[in-house]
């Protein structure tokens, strides 16, 4: 039987060590690919939006308008809105909530919460940086109209008047 020199029996250690290194990398790399790939599959459960048990209001902002169903029924209330226009705009309701800003062909939900009956204004306060005027000014205002629940909704146009 041979026996191996110091030299190569360092060498042969060294081999081992470089092997181990090698595996445990990989082992380390596997796992985070699977880690990542558990939160990918899994986490897409929770990604799905809740149910909304109220009324969504479709809106398409304009230069410089709100259109939309305007007329909804007592209860919670989101704010679908699609900004169709070339500038940005924003959308809220005077004294309960309104949107981050939303770019041109741009979406945005708000959830404005529970309304009760009543009229309500929709207003966008962005101000012209160039003119200083803003869009409220131009007309950028619509009013919603909250109505008891057993009432019926009617779609309604709020435009700019010039």
């Amino acid at each position: 039987m041979a026996t191996n020199s110091r030299r190569e029996e360092r060498y042969l250690k060294q081999q081992r060590r470089k092997r181990l290194r090698i595996m445990i990398a990989t082992g380390v790399v596997a796992l985070a690919v699977v880690v990542v790939l558990v939160f990918a599959v899994g986490g897409s459960d929770t990604a799905k939006p809740a149910a909304f048990d109220g009324t969504v209001v479709k809106l398409t902002l304009s230069e410089f308008a709100i259109t939309g169903n305007l007329t909804v029924p007592t209860g919670a209330v989101r704010l679908d809105s699609t900004n169709i226009g070339g500038v940005v705009h924003n959308v809220g309701v005077r004294g309960v909530k309104i949107s981050r800003d939303i770019q041109p062909g741009e979406n945005f939900i708000l959830d404005v919460g529970v309304l009760a009956p009543g009229t309500y204004e929709l207003y966008c306060d962005i101000i012209n940086p160039v003119d200083k005027t803003s869009h409220v000014s131009n007309g950028m205002v619509a009013k919603l109209v909250v109505t008891p629940a057993d009432a019926s909704t009617t779609t309604t146009v709020a435009t700019a008047t010039s």
